[in-house]
């Protein structure tokens, strides 16, 4: 029997965990983006490996800046969104970053926390 699954995705939990796993420290987040078609083909074919799994759909969470703070950054993020956005199985949600205490402090997300390196 094959089993479905919906793939939710925090994207910045994501990205940045791959980048403190899998990259030199104090490597920058642009250096190793994740592309989350290819994340959730790759976690089906791992599963297929013991289980027959088709994909039904990827829901995608993910931070916007705001163009009027950080306008190169927010159309960078606009393009990706689009591209991931054409694959029909592909939802991309977004929520405005926190900019509180700007410029002095950096955006961010709800929740996230930068980890220091190991």
């Amino acid at each position: 029997m094959t089993q479905q699954l919906a793939l939710f995705i925090d994207y910045q939990n994501l990205h940045s965990g791959a980048r403190d796993r899998f990259t030199p420290c104090g490597t920058p987040m642009h250096e190793c983006l994740v592309n989350p078609i290819t994340y959730a083909s790759r976690l089906v074919q791992r599963r297929n490996s013991y289980r027959s799994t088709t994909l039904a759909w990827t829901r995608v969470y993910r931070g916007r800046p705001n163009p009027d703070h950080q306008a190169a950054l927010a159309g960078h993020v606009d393009r990706q969104n689009s591209d991931w956005d054409r694959d029909s199985g592909t939802s991309i949600i977004t929520r405005p970053l926190d900019y509180r205490g700007w410029p002095q402090d950096r955006p961010r997300e709800k929740g996230y926390r930068r980890q220091a390196c190991r």
